[in-house]
């Protein structure tokens, strides 16, 4: 006669709690780090740029609501200015001050920072989260 038994582990052989904590830490550490990355992109600035990390269901959001970092990131075509609130505009080029009824701005080229930072971390990730899961899984 032959008799089948099922081999069981002591223990659960995957733990699922300690498995989701280091995927949740992982990500939140990641977006911490690119919070860092993009506020660096603009250390230089004569404006602060806030960048707010928000957790979502699918992960975390780092984003900013600051217009000229849309400009710098997107570009902007080529446009007029013209003054809002005087006749005149006044601003200064090569040490001396200018008036003119409106300027042809020419346009700000993309710099794309946000596509760059997200293939950065998209890759990041990857690899940072298949170690936080192996380590939770011991030898499996």
């Amino acid at each position: 006669m032959i008799s089948l038994k099922p081999i069981k582990p002591k223990a659960s052989a995957v733990n699922f709690a300690a498995t989701e904590k280091a995927v949740r830490d992982t990500m939140t550490a990641l977006a911490k780090e690119l919070q860092k990355d993009l506020q660096a992109t603009t250390s230089g600035w004569n404006h602060a740029v806030t960048f707010t990390v928000q957790q979502n269901r699918d992960g975390y959001t780092v984003a900013t609501d600051d217009p000229i970092w849309r400009y710098g990131d997107d570009g902007t075509k080529p446009h007029a200015i013209v003054p809002r609130r005087r006749k005149l505009l006044r601003f200064t080029t090569h040490g001396a001050i200018v008036f003119a009824r409106g300027v042809q701005h020419p346009g700000t080229k993309a710099h794309h920072w946000s596509t760059i930072l997200q293939e950065k971390y998209q890759a990041e990730m990857a690899h940072r989260l298949n170690a936080a899961i192996g380590s939770t899984l011991g030898g499996l």
